[in-house]
Parts: C-alpha cells; structure tokens; sequence
C-alpha cells in the first residue's frame, strides 16, 4: 500500500486504477507495439485489423468508460482475432511461429485476403471490414502464410489466463488471499516472526537473508506437517474402527475351567496335543492349543 501511495503523489506516474478489486495502470493495457503487422495486446498478438473497441477495451474498463459486463463481452469477442499458433518455439528464448486467425483448419475470422479451406466449418464468424486493408500497409502476417515472433517480446505482460475475464479473476481473488495468508503466518508472533528484528541480529543483507531462509523454511515444513496431521485425524475420524480380539483371548486355554477365548469347554485332559492328525476335522483347532499356565 506504501508503494501505491507513492505512486498516487508522483505527478509523473500513470493514472492508477483498480479492475475487479485488482490494482493496474494504463501504461501497461491496451495495444503496446507488435511485430510482423500484427499487435500486442496484454501478452497476445491479434490480427492487425481487429476492431479498436476491441483492442481498447481494458484501458475502457479502467477509465470508466464501459461496465465489466461489457468489458468481458469485447475480451471474448477478442479472441477470434487473435494469432493461431502454427509451430511452438523449440527453446525457451526461440521464436514462435503464428499465423493469421483466417488461415489454417479452424479459422476463426473471415478475411477477404485469405481464402477458407474447404474442410473448415461451416459457422459464423466475425468478418475484416475490407476498409481496413490497404495494400501498401499490409505487413508480413497478412502477405505470408506465418511468421516467426520473438517471444521476449511478449512475455513480459503475458499471462496463463486471459486479463480481465472472469477466470482471470478468480484465480488472483485466491491466489492474492493466499499470498496475504502467507504473509500474515509468517510475520505473525510465535511462528517465524520474520518481521521482528531480534529474530535476525547479524549484520549484512546476506547473513539476514540466511536467516530469513531458515525461518521461512522451518515455517513450511511445521504447515506441511500441520497437514498431514490433519489429514490423519480427519481419516481417523471419518474410518470405521475394526475391533479386534486380544490375542491372549484368541489363542490361550485354561486347564482348569477347560475353556478357550471363545468358551469353547472341548479342551482334552492331559495339556498339550502330541498330534493333531489323528483328530477329527471338527475338533483339531481346539486340539492344537497349548494350556498357558496359570
């Protein structure tokens, strides 16, 4: 919150906003540069002839120009005119090979410049207004089949989920809580208590780094143990208890009362069995016990 208040009286710095209970800036929406023709938008390219409206509609959002109704409506509408991925890139820092959203087997634009595979589906699509296409700004990605996009271009405002869709949204709503969970445990007393200073007097960033790390790591391992603790009682809780019999009540006999540990009185006279094999089927389990003295 610090940082935000600072930012807030900085004359120079973006215009801040807040998206669905999520802080952003319009410097970092919208269309920001692109490659081949085609533009960057919040870590995805998109046909250079994708409607403004469309293209505009985060920093709309943000500078209260349309509802989050709307705003949503324009991202899922947004999609079709995004770049189809044609070949993946074959090392973390290579290039990506994509296409125009009208070419390949499942175009999802019309395009008057591209014509439509045959086996395509047969379903509407969103059309390019002709008007747009002039010839002599046509770039790359709309005069060749693909084109190769550096992918350090568009990492740094790329993301899993699409900005501002519900999705979006409700993965950082948990992921958020959950990092200010974490946070919290962890300077809370009695745990690690990072944000005490006595827990750390050593001087130097590196030596209190060291013991950072092993307050934090001490920390994760009492959660994992606390889970699995739970887990346990939580099994033993909901798993019915099997009730065993004692062994001594299972397998002891007593010369005197003639019993076994179920009450059985068919003991023989004398105490141990020299052989069980001469004993009819019945009877050769209770034959086979050995007394226990008493």
């Amino acid at each position: 919150m610090a940082a935000i208040a600072a930012r807030s009286l900085n004359p120079r710095s973006p215009p801040l906003r807040v998206i669905d209970g999520v802080f952003d800036t319009l410097d970092r929406v919208g269309v920001k540069g692109g490659q081949h023709g085609a533009l960057f938008v919040e870590g995805d390219a998109y046909c250079p002839s994708t409607p403004k409206p469309l293209l505009n509609a985060t920093p709309d959002r943000l500078g209260d120009v349309i509802d989050v109704a709307t705003h949503r409506a324009r991202i899922e509408e947004r999609k079709a005119f995004q770049l189809h991925v044609k070949d993946k890139a074959k090392t973390p820092d290579g290039k990506v090979m994509l296409r125009c959203p009208a070419l390949g087997p499942s175009p999802t634009v019309v395009c008057p410049l591209r014509e439509m595979m045959l086996s395509a589906a047969k379903k509407a699509r969103p059309e390019v207004e002709p008007e747009t296409l002039e010839e002599e700004f046509l770039d790359t990605i709309c005069k060749k089949h693909s084109a190769a996009f550096d992918l350090t271009e568009m990492q740094a405002p790329q993301q899993a989920f699409d900005y501002g869709t519900e999705e979006w949204e409700t993965f950082h709503d948990h992921a958020r809580n959950t990092v200010e969970s974490g946070n919290h445990q962890l300077k809370a007393s009695g745990d690690a208590d990072i944000e005490t200073a006595g827990r750390r007097r050593v001087r130097g960033i590196a030596a209190a780094q060291i013991l950072v790390t092993l307050l934090i790591v001490a920390h994760n391992i009492r959660t994992i143990a606390a889970f699995f603790s739970d887990q346990e009682i939580e099994r033993a809780r909901t798993t019915p208890r099997v009730h065993t019999i004692r062994r001594r009540d299972r397998v002891w006999a007593n010369r005197y009362t003639k019993t076994t540990g179920n009450g059985d009185l068919s003991i023989p006279r004398g105490g141990r069995a020299s052989s069980p094999t001469n004993t009819p089927p019945d009877n050769r389990d209770q034959v086979a016990l050995t007394p226990m003295r008493t």
